[in-house]
């Protein structure tokens, strides 16, 4: 039914995580790099001092959001196609410069049978 990758990172620059248009410029540019079509990117920055996202391409949804005070960005990927999610993560870890970054891959629904 997909994967699930969520992704911890830490001590990126402040300055990109405080910068809604920076974050926005990033998603789409790896849109185009993939060959997505631009898609509608929702920001919420009613979220304390930084601010979150989702957004979705074909078969995989990202949501992500900053806390530049604590130089971190929480990110998840889920894919439920047949997509890597892991080629979308590895992109916005180099793209948001983290120094520091923990990354988690979950199978979801692992136990139904698809056919």
């Amino acid at each position: 039914m997909g994967c699930l990758i969520l992704a911890d990172l830490y001590l990126c620059p402040r300055e990109i995580l405080e910068d809604e248009q920076e974050i926005r410029g990033l998603i789409l540019e790896m849109l185009c790099n993939f060959g997505e079509e631009s898609q509608q990117i929702l920001i919420n920055s009613d979220v304390g001092d930084g601010f979150m996202g989702l957004f979705k391409l074909n078969g995989v949804r990202i949501g992500f959001q900053t806390f530049p005070r604590h130089e971190y960005l929480a990110l998840e990927v889920y894919a439920f196609s047949a997509q890597d999610p892991g080629l979308y993560a590895e992109y916005l870890v180099e793209k948001v410069r983290s120094q520091v970054v923990s990354v988690r891959e979950f199978s979801r629904a692992e136990h139904l049978e698809i056919k």
